[in-house]
């Protein structure tokens, strides 16, 4: 009954007088509110419609804000994703309430309080911003400082500004410029929520400018990645590669690596070992636990393990899971070829972008160690073993692929004295 009257009371006042009163009889103004209670027993204030800044970039795509709209105020209640960080949103970049600029399409973030300053800056160097400290990680804590060069300051006092990016909170607290060239100081808090880019745009002293910061995934060795269908990194390299400055998604002789029998630690051939029979070729099996001591669903590394510390050679599971979860592309031409360096496959991650390359190194054969089909085929060694153990016949599992880029086979059996590539996960 109450909002009935109201809504009433809005209508007469509208036809009467052209204004509206909320909680007030005579409307000073077009729209009038007047708070109903002062003692603090009941919420005041006006909401703005809320929406997240994904909202606003859908309404971009569906040209829903134009000329009409010129002046509508929103609170945002978050900022878009990167991605959406384009057209009408691309200054959204924290909580707080933004309105729709016609002339500018886009939405503005509006600056709420009286000490705006009049301190005015000629350039805002982004180009020259800084943090301290310099690695920001995603999932890992942040304090730090954001330093950003200016020229041209005036002298004169700045407001306290605040943004928010990818989960960090950044605030310059109010000061004076300094006349000529110096420095803005923002403190960073937070965690981060996204690997990549991450866009900061800053607007203060009538400057402005933008900039990516790229968030780490946290990972102290350049030489590895987290790839789809699990949470563990794998290495970009097979083992043997002495050089790991090379581009890993491009075959070349220096990224073959080396050869291993299944179950042993040392290699048994490089990419410059004669093609031919090795002579003294061990034909001797390994043990069944040679690199795995548990099961296929919760690995252990063992002493005999080829991989460097913190790695291991995958399970079949493993490897099925990297298998399944990826495109695949074949590279080069696969030719049965000595000399051949120039083929592989790669692995892309749909969700993230990330690939790594396995080079079609061929094998050397079990029995006497010759190379056969090198630019041809790749395999590599899984840590599961086939067999029981009581014959010289025992096989062990491994990755196989061709030039259709299919993989022929995820659980692939050859002689355990085979000697093929090795590629490691993270344990």
């Amino acid at each position: 009954m109450k909002k009935t009257n109201l809504l009433l009371c809005a209508l007469f006042g509208v036809l009467a007088y052209g204004q509206v009163g909320v909680n007030t009889t005579s409307p000073k103004a077009t729209f009038d509110v007047t708070s109903k209670t002062t003692d603090g027993s009941s919420p005041e204030g006006i909401m703005a419609p809320r929406l997240a800044g994904s909202i606003l970039h859908t309404a971009d795509t569906n040209g829903t804000y134009g000329q009409s709209q010129d002046g509508a105020l929103v609170f945002v209640t978050a900022p878009p994703v990167t991605a959406e960080r384009v057209g009408q949103t691309v200054d959204i970049i924290g909580r707080g309430y933004y309105y729709y600029d016609f002339p500018a399409n886009k939405w503005v973030r509006a600056s709420i309080g009286s000490n705006q300053g009049s301190g005015t800056i000629s350039h805002l160097e982004c180009n020259n911003a800084t943090f301290s400290p310099p690695t920001i990680a995603v999932g890992q804590a942040y304090t730090g400082v954001l330093t950003v060069p200016y020229t041209g300051g005036n002298g004169a006092t700045y407001p306290q500004d605040i943004i928010d990016s990818n989960g960090l909170h950044f605030v310059l607290p109010a000061g004076t410029l300094v006349n000529g060239n110096g420095n803005l100081e923002y403190i960073v808090t937070g965690t981060p929520l996204l690997t990549g880019n991450m866009l900061i745009t800053l607007n203060i002293a009538e400057a402005s400018c933008s900039f990516n910061k790229v968030v780490t995934d946290g990972n102290t060795d350049p030489g590895s990645l987290v790839m789809c269908g699990s949470s563990q990194r794998w290495a970009l390299y097979n083992v043997g590669v002495e050089d790991t400055s090379l581009d890993p998604n491009t075959p070349s002789k220096d990224l073959q690596g080396k050869y291993y029998q299944w179950g042993r630690k040392d290699p048994v051939a490089d990419v410059d070992t004669d093609p031919a029979g090795i002579p003294g070729w061990n034909t001797v099996p390994a043990a069944n636990n040679a690199w795995n001591t548990n099961t296929n669903n919760d690995p252990v590394k063992s002493a005999l393990d080829p991989c460097p510390p913190g790695y291991r050679v995958p399970t079949t599971k493993e490897w099925m899971n990297l298998i399944g979860s990826t495109s695949h592309f074949t590279i080069g031409a696969f030719t049965d070829d000595p000399a051949n360096f120039g083929a592989g496959i790669r692995l892309t991650c749909a969700n993230n972008g990330n690939t790594i390359m396995l080079p079609a190194a061929g094998t050397r054969r079990g029995g006497d160690g010759a190379l056969i089909r090198r630019g041809n085929i790749g395999k590599y060694w899984s840590s599961g073993a086939a067999g029981d153990g009581s014959t010289t016949s025992l096989q062990a599992y491994n990755l196989y692929f061709t030039q259709q880029g299919a993989f022929d086979n995820y659980n692939n059996l050859d002689a355990r004295d085979a000697g093929n590539s090795v590629r490691c996960i993270s344990e």
